[in-house]
């Protein structure tokens, strides 16, 4: 529906924990990896800006949703969509 619009890449997060994503005549699709939610806040965002990252430095459909899914199973593991923070040396 989204390509016949004009979008040229989609993705669609299933509640199944599968994430598809379209882009041209490619169709990818990435079961994410289970783990123990505290907090589902922030998980949508985080999946999109992660797998928008990927893309825009040039991942693979494949290495973009699996950097979404990654990120989403940090953030659902912490209250708040807050990640502790990383301090440097």
């Amino acid at each position: 529906m989204y390509m016949g619009c004009g979008a040229s890449e989609v993705v669609v997060k299933g509640a199944d924990l599968v994430a598809h994503a379209f882009c041209k005549k490619q169709i990818v699709q990435r079961q994410a990896e289970k783990v123990s939610a505290l907090d589902t806040t922030g998980a949508g965002d985080s999946f999109n800006a992660a797998y928008l990252a990927a893309r825009l430095q040039g991942a693979s459909l494949d290495l973009a949703l699996a950097a979404g899914q990654q990120l989403a199973a940090k953030v659902v593991q912490h209250r708040g969509a807050l990640l502790p923070r990383v301090t440097g040396n």
